[in-house]
């Protein structure tokens, strides 16, 4: 006997059953990633990202020099 593939966010099959139900559904925090693993929600922030990705990921900040160089080289 063969079983049918039902994604996470399938409506089931024709008996009522509603097969998977996904994990990911409000369970991360703004920002973060979430990918189900054997029925659990894990939560990741993205590339450039980081923080409490239960609670929220943060663009990551870089350092911004506050002085130009000066290009005059005769100066």
């Amino acid at each position: 006997m063969t079983y049918p593939f039902y994604n996470f966010f399938s409506i089931g099959p024709p008996n009522g059953d509603t097969g998977c139900q996904n994990p990911c559904i409000n369970q991360c925090g703004v920002n973060a990633n979430c990918n189900p693993r054997r029925h659990i929600a894990v939560c990741t922030c993205p590339a450039g990202y980081n923080g409490d990705a239960l609670i929220q990921c943060h663009p990551v900040r870089t350092e911004v020099s506050n002085y130009q160089i000066n290009s005059c080289s005769t100066c």
